[in-house]
Formats: C-alpha cells, structure tokens, sequence
C-alpha cells in the first residue's frame, strides 16, 4: 500500500468516527430528550446502509469502509448521545 493511500485510509476512518460522534451528541441535543433513543436511531441509519452494501455485493470490492461503519462510527454515534445524556443528567 502506498504511503499516501494508507494515509488517506487513515484520515477517512478518523474523520468518520469524530464525524459520528459529534453527530450523535448534536442530534441527542436537538432532539432534547431524555433517553437514547435518538443515538440509537442514528447508529440505525448508520449501521443499516453499510449492512445493506456488504450483504448485496459480497466479496467485491474493498470492505473496509462498510465494516468501519459497523464497528466504530455506528457505535459513536451512540457514545457522542450517550455524552449528551450524561451531560443533561448533572445539571
């Protein structure tokens, strides 16, 4: 793999998991509600496009975006809500 290609890869897996994050705690925030149902509902709609790519076009092309998608960036979404929650619970 080339240098400025594994950078690259680096750089969108980053970016795609602060993105989530940030995403999660901005719309638990708009939403204002007091569980984690809005979190859980964009890890959702984040986790189902990438479940969806990898199960309609199997063993084609690289994986590695949808399977970041699954393991980290769905996931962060909820932790960026859950963050929120627990900031709207101390005051």
């Amino acid at each position: 793999m080339r240098w400025r290609q594994q950078v690259s890869w680096y750089s969108a897996f980053f970016n795609g998991v602060v993105f989530a994050l940030i995403a999660g705690f901005v719309a638990g925030w708009i939403s204002q509600r007091r569980d984690l149902v809005t979190g859980i509902i964009l890890a959702l709609i984040i986790a189902v496009p990438a479940l969806a790519s990898m199960v309609a076009r199997p063993g084609q092309g690289a994986l590695w975006s949808q399977t970041a998608a699954l393991a980290f960036m769905a996931p962060a979404s909820l932790v960026g809500d859950w963050i929120r929650f627990k900031k709207f619970l101390r005051t």
